[in-house]
């Protein structure tokens, strides 16, 4: 994972600190399979916006869900982060996802999938908007899920 100093030279500084720090010691957590640590970060009134839930995912529990589903779906996912950008109270990231689907894939209508044992990778973002203590209030995703239908043959 590439790194964030907002103390370097002509590093970050200012009012996005805060959430460039946050999204940081929240990446380190995931990548360390520390999911309670990274868990954390989010705030009880969180509001998570993805492509795939027609409605918003609301409070840390569900995010908590969605985040167990895709780790079951991809036992073996990872994060390559490619671009952070920290302005006021939000950071935004540009990730690159690759995993294999080896684990139940649950849809948003709770229909489980069997495991299709096919690699994925695509590219998605993330926008967080953090409170005055670095607790995440709002997330937006943003990715295709058409790449992924695809990749997986689930068409």
């Amino acid at each position: 994972m590439d790194t964030i100093d907002p103390h370097a030279p002509g590093g970050p500084t200012g009012t996005g600190t805060v959430a460039l720090q946050t999204f940081q010691a929240q990446m380190a957590a995931l990548a360390a399979g520390d999911l309670d640590t990274y868990m954390s970060y989010y705030r009880e009134d969180v509001v998570l916006e993805d492509p795939q839930y027609p409605d918003p995912l609301r409070g840390p529990a569900m995010v908590r869900e969605d985040l167990d589903g895709l780790l079951t779906a991809y036992p073996d996912g990872s994060f390559e982060t490619r671009r952070v950008i920290g302005q006021g109270d939000v950071v935004g990231a540009e990730f690159v996802f690759t995993g294999t689907n080896n684990g139940a894939l649950v849809l948003p209508d709770g229909t489980a999938v069997p495991p299709t044992g096919r690699p994925v990778r695509f590219p998605l973002s993330v926008f967080n908007r953090m409170d005055a203590d670095g607790q995440i209030v709002e997330e937006n995703r943003y990715y295709d899920l058409t790449t992924i239908i695809r990749q997986l043959e689930l068409s």
